[in-house]
């Protein structure tokens, strides 16, 4: 090998080997970031944003069931005067 092949193939191999070190030191900062993030996995990301739906569906059924009721007792407390003046007339 001629002495600047030498030099290319030598500087090529440095810079694979800082390609290397730098990729690492990337994932690590990386790693250490999700980390001091207190992230959450896909998974348990899942888990909770089904069970808030779910808990949001039967919190709209509660509601509506609750206006049912409500609407019963508006009729029957509209109701119930006239009815106490029916039985005072018989």
């Amino acid at each position: 090998m001629k002495p600047h092949q030498d030099n290319l193939y030598t500087l090529s191999e440095m810079l694979a080997q800082a390609q290397t070190i730098l990729t690492g030191l990337v994932r690590n900062k990386r790693d250490d970031l999700a980390q001091a993030m207190d992230l959450v996995t896909r998974k348990e990301f899942d888990t909770a944003l089904a069970m808030i739906q779910k808990a949001r569906q039967k919190q709209t059924e509660i509601e509506k069931r609750l206006k049912a009721i409500e609407g019963k007792m508006t009729l029957s407390s509209t109701q119930s005067p006239q009815k106490k003046k029916q039985i005072r007339r018989s």
